[in-house]
């Protein structure tokens, strides 16, 4: 019995713990803004993937790449044909940057094993907490104006993960940021 209530309070905390992980979309435009004049898309020029930084995964690029023309394809835009006007510039980029938090900071570890249920809480008052922060980011441009229309970034980190799961996390990131679009879909 009192192993049944050890697992319910596992399970608990870590419903809690994990609620709190859902990474915000920050989306942001003019009010003036009027994307409905979209309705094509060039990708903003980029730099070879030899000029990128040193550990830039460009297959990842290309990933997010073909992620959000899927996303734009679903509100009707189309990329324009190389030598054309598009209507918008689309650009999309991977980040990760390093985070320091000052203390005081916690920690909290739990798990259950063959001798029950265990854990560990620490608290530290002076030492800084460094962590690696990712985000994804989408931003749409007037193509004649240059005029900033868009922008949206949601805190994932994909920057270690390759092949399918890197696949499927990016798909997964640009999904929820085109949740945020300010334009109806047709």
């Amino acid at each position: 019995m009192g192993s049944g209530i050890h697992r319910l309070i596992a399970v608990a905390l870590m419903a809690v713990v994990l609620g709190g992980c859902v990474a915000p979309v920050r989306t942001d435009y003019l009010a003036q803004t009027n994307l409905a004049r979209c309705h094509s898309f060039a990708w903003q020029p980029r730099n070879l993937p030899t000029n990128a930084g040193p550990f830039q995964n460009p297959v990842n690029g290309e990933r997010l790449r073909m992620a959000v023309t899927r996303e734009l394809a679903t509100l009707g835009w189309s990329q324009a044909p190389n030598g054309s006007v598009a209507d918008c510039i689309v650009s999309a980029a991977i980040g990760v940057r390093q985070q320091v938090v000052d203390g005081p900071y916690s920690s909290l570890g739990m798990g259950y094993g063959r001798r029950g249920f265990g854990g560990h809480f620490g608290w530290d008052l002076d030492a800084p907490y460094v962590y690696e922060q990712g985000s994804v980011a989408i931003n749409v441009f007037d193509a004649k104006t240059h005029e900033p229309l868009w922008h949206a970034a949601v805190l994932r980190n994909v920057t270690t993960l390759t092949g399918a799961d890197a696949d499927r996390r990016i798909r997964s990131a640009v999904e929820v940021l085109f949740e945020a679009f300010p334009a109806p879909r047709p």
